[in-house]
């Protein structure tokens, strides 16, 4: 497998959706992408680990093969629902199998680093995010339509590009933002800078506090490790500038989400967390070991009282609350009477923590959330005076996963640049 290839392959994971006429937004967003996992990137993946002989030494790295042990091990726990444990719920399709697939990534991105430059594989990842982040922005100044924005599923939303959703988009611009910066420090030129201004501008444009926190962390371990200089600060201003200017020469288009809702009201609402946080807190202190396996939030909340729910749910005023009970493994459903008499229909859709630490702790047990944190930290030390751009890329996930649960979306391009990153050698000569 050409490693030139098998990065083509990977950048265009995100990029991937089928436009055609469906039912639900999963099939225009995340079923291709599953497809591509399994039928296109995989077996690239296996490809390139077979074909570079260095099996062994990738099972070296004691952290992934401590954290394959624990997902099996979770997975066996939980066999009892195997189907949502090991495939991931259908909206999701993050299960054991899909995080064997994230570990394997990771050891092809520590293949890769043996195989190409470093600094080449951060040029090519840095084109494949301005390319991402046009999507976004073609969507913020209505040149291109929002797929499946009234179909059911997870929200069809401006900005969310081929992500689907802006908090997605977010996530993976966040991620891909300091390799952006690299190659405007260390190659300045015109295409450069358009690279870094066109993904600032697509991280600008989601609307997503998550997201951006995430972008400002990466960043500022830029200025820590003093990647950042005075030029490339500027330009990521223009970048941010770029992206309000729609909201003065496009005011009835420009920063709205897929429910209409205010840049105000984007950034001071609650988002529903309260319930998912506390839900997942009830649950990790009940099976803190191995978890509660696939659909653990919807499995807690089937234990929780119907006052609780309501109520941390942000449901509306009523007087009466008849629960419909669909199992285990469907949200939470409420028939509510409002004082007016009227009938409501009232439900809690999120079936993933958002955060996923806790979602890591509940679903899995904490050994996995611990041994993902370690993991990630790994990486990040191990890379910091090698190549503290990739340091800055997974402080930025970390942060974003604070707020945001993983998503096959874009997963794969951090587990490999995790991958990268611990490939790097402590102590050898700083990237320039």
């Amino acid at each position: 497998m050409n490693p030139k290839m098998f990065l083509a392959i990977l950048i265009a994971l995100p990029l991937i959706i089928d436009p055609g006429l469906f039912l639900n937004t999963e099939s225009i967003y995340l079923i291709p992408k599953i497809r591509w996992i399994y039928l296109i990137l995989l077996p690239s993946i296996l490809t390139l680990i077979f074909l570079s002989g260095n099996f062994r030494k990738l099972c070296s790295f004691k952290f992934i093969v401590i954290f394959f042990i624990v997902f099996l091990l979770a997975g066996i726990w939980n066999w009892n629902d195997a189907g949502a444990t090991w495939m991931g719920a259908p909206n999701r399709g993050d299960g054991i199998i899909m995080h064997l697939v994230y570990l394997a990534v990771s050891l092809a991105g520590i293949t890769i680093a043996s195989q190409i430059s470093t600094q080449r594989t951060f040029l090519y990842l840095a084109t494949g995010a301005a390319v991402l982040s046009l999507t976004a922005i073609l969507q913020q100044l209505e040149i291109v339509g929002v797929l499946g924005i009234d179909l059911a599923g997870t929200s069809a939303t401006v900005g969310g590009g081929t992500l689907g959703n802006r908090g997605y988009m977010g996530g993976a611009l966040a991620l891909l933002l300091p390799l952006s910066i690299w190659v405007a420090r260390n190659r300045p030129g015109l295409w450069s800078y358009a690279g870094l201004i066109i993904v600032t501008w697509g991280l600008s444009a989601t609307m997503t506090r998550g997201a951006w926190i995430a972008g400002l962390a990466g960043a500022c371990i830029l200025w820590i490790t003093r990647q950042l200089t005075l030029k490339v600060i500027l330009v990521l201003s223009a970048g941010i500038a770029l992206s309000l200017a729609p909201a003065f020469f496009l005011p009835n288009t420009t920063t709205r989400s897929f429910s209409g809702d205010s840049p105000t009201a984007i950034i001071t609402n609650n988002s529903g967390r309260t319930v998912l946080y506390r839900s997942a807190l009830i649950g990790i202190t009940e099976r803190p070991l191995l978890g509660w396996g696939g659909n653990a939030l919807w499995k807690v909340m089937a234990e929780r009282s119907d006052q609780e729910l309501l109520a941390e749910g942000g449901a509306p005023a009523h007087v009466r609350a008849e629960r419909r009970d669909f199992g285990v493994n469907a949200p939470p459903s409420f028939i509510l009477t409002l004082p007016t008499g009227e009938k409501q229909w009232f439900f809690l859709p999120v079936n993933k923590v958002h955060n996923e630490y806790l979602d890591y702790a509940l679903t899995y047990g904490i050994p996995a959330a611990v041994l993902f944190t370690l993991l990630l930290g790994y990486g990040i030390w191990n890379a910091w005076t090698t190549a503290p751009v990739l340091s800055a890329c997974l402080v930025a996930y970390g942060v974003y996963l604070l707020t945001w649960p993983e998503v096959i979306r874009f997963a794969p391009i951090a587990w490999f640049l995790l991958g990268l990153a611990l490939a790097q050698r402590r102590g050898a000569t700083v990237e320039t």
